[in-house]
């Protein structure tokens, strides 16, 4: 399954055979490719979470998917094969790792949910509520940060749509 980059297939196919394949560019684009692939197969799996998805779900820890994502976004960039549908995905991609918490946080907003749908007003005011809503501000402002990084980065890197 490719979840970012449909029908869009790296070339294995060099003009010269490296001598360290360690500094192939295009090996770290097809690793790049493989870890957005694997990351966005959990995101369609976790979809149905509002909010509060286990880390424990991702493929790889969030700095190496965010690393993949920003390889990725200028090896299509370079390559001219770059377009506003990718970049869009990559980049809700890159900020929807601040939906992913701490398993033990993922837990207490799973519980702070179940209280809200149950409109029982003794659970819906209880500490594990209010704990999870400071949580939740706490992601709403973690996916304010990752959009402004991910911005940053871009310019960083030269690439424009």
């Amino acid at each position: 399954m490719i979840w970012f980059i449909k029908g869009k297939k790296l070339s294995t196919e060099s003009a010269e055979t490296p001598k360290d394949k360690a500094q192939d560019p295009l090996l770290k684009a097809e690793e790049a490719e493989k870890i957005i692939n694997e990351y966005g197969g959990v995101l369609d799996i976790s979809s149905n979470m509002i909010y509060g998805a286990p880390e424990s779900l991702l493929p790889r820890s969030k700095e190496e998917i965010k690393h993949a994502i920003l390889t990725y976004l200028l090896y299509m960039r370079t390559r001219e094969l770059l377009d506003k549908n990718t970049f869009d995905q990559l980049k809700i991609g890159y900020i929807k790792l601040a939906s992913f918490l701490d398993d033990a946080e993922a837990k207490l907003a799973v519980s702070a949910l179940a209280a809200f749908n149950s409109a029982d007003p003794e659970r819906i005011s209880s500490t594990t509520t209010s704990t999870a809503i400071e949580r939740f501000s706490k992601s709403l402002k973690e996916s304010e940060a990752l959009s402004l990084e991910f911005d940053t980065a871009v310019s960083k890197l030269g690439i424009e749509l």
